[in-house]
């Protein structure tokens, strides 16, 4: 089910997109508010859009200034890995942000 958390895990709902951002926003705030490193699970068919990719990061920034953590569970694909690239990420992505979308991974 969409929204699920378990300790560290949260699982996103399928959309997640503009129409949908402020349920996705208000779903991290809540993971957050529990544990110090909060693992964010992206459904593989996940309908994710550019403002998606920004909740994200501005989540990381502001976790990591309360010295928390945010991680995907798996590296990005599918929709959000083609929103990533429409959006200039992976051209101009640092090795933090690297490790955080793509696991690393170089594409």
């Amino acid at each position: 089910m969409s929204g699920e958390a378990t300790k560290n895990t949260l699982v996103m709902p399928q959309a997640l997109s503009i129409r949908s951002i402020s349920a996705a926003h208000s779903l991290l705030l809540q993971g957050l508010e529990n544990t110090d490193t909060l693992i964010v699970e992206v459904p593989d068919d996940a309908d994710a859009d550019l403002s998606f990719v920004q909740l994200i990061e501005a989540c990381r920034k502001s976790a990591a200034q309360d010295n928390k953590t945010i991680t995907l569970k798996d590296a990005a694909d599918g929709q959000v890995l083609q929103t990533l690239r429409r959006g200039g990420f992976l051209s101009r992505m640092d090795d933090a942000s690297r490790r955080f979308w793509l696991h690393g991974k170089d594409l």
